[in-house]
């Protein structure tokens, strides 16, 4: 069985691409909880 390396590439650029956005997305939830969000923006003095 051969492996198509052009759709290899789409699926692991695809995962790479939603991982990216999985660990931005649980990072702004964290900023959120500690403030930095509102510190930034001047309300948390």
């Amino acid at each position: 069985m051969a492996i198509d390396e052009d759709r290899l590439n789409d699926f692991i650029g695809r995962f790479v691409s939603d991982f990216g956005a999985a660990i931005h997305a649980a990072t702004v939830v964290i900023g959120d909880k500690l403030g930095l969000f509102a510190a930034l923006a001047g309300e948390g003095r």
